[in-house]
C-alpha cells in the first residue's frame, strides 16, 4: 500500500464532511481549481502558510498533519514567519531528523525554528550592508 500524500489527507477530511471541493475552497477562501491541484498532488509553488492554515481550519486539522500526516506541532499556535520555515523544513526533507529525536519536543522545535529564523535574518543583514 502506497503512503497516504497531502491531497490524500486533504480529500479524505473533505469527503469526511460530505463537502464538495467548492464547499471546501469557499469555507477556505481559496479555489475550487486550488483544492483540485492540491487533492491531486499538483501542488502549486505559491502554496503558503495562509492557505493551507485556512483549509487545515476549515478541515478542522493543522497544517502539520496535512503535510505528513503526524502532528508534531500545532503551527496555527506560533507566529507566520516561524510557520513558512517550519513548512520549508517540512518540504526539504529536514524536519524529519527532528521527529525522530526523542530529546526534541513541541518546546525544542519551536526553539529550533526561532534559531533557524535568527540565522536567516542575520544572513540577510550581512548581505544588505555589503
Amino acid at each position: 500500500m502506497s503512503e497516504q500524500t497531502m491531497g490524500d489527507r486533504i480529500k479524505q477530511l473533505r469527503e469526511s464532511k460530505k463537502w464538495s471541493q467548492e464547499k471546501l475552497a469557499a469555507e477556505s477562501g481559496t479555489s475550487k481549481t486550488y483544492i483540485y491541484l492540491l487533492e491531486t498532488n499538483q501542488r502549486q509553488k505559491d502554496t503558503s502558510a495562509t492557505k493551507l492554515n485556512a483549509i487545515a481550519d476549515a478541515l478542522n486539522t493543522t497544517v502539520d498533519y496535512l503535510l505528513t500526516g503526524k502532528e508534531l506541532l500545532d503551527i496555527t499556535k506560533i507566529d507566520p514567519e516561524l510557520q513558512n520555515i517550519y513548512i520549508e523544513l517540512l518540504e526539504s526533507g529536514e524536519l524529519p531528523y527532528y521527529r525522530k529525536s526523542k530529546d526534541i519536543d513541541e518546546e525544542g522545535l519551536k526553539s529550533i525554528l526561532e534559531f533557524i529564523r535568527f540565522i536567516k535574518l542575520r544572513t540577510h543583514q550581512k548581505e544588505n550592508s555589503r
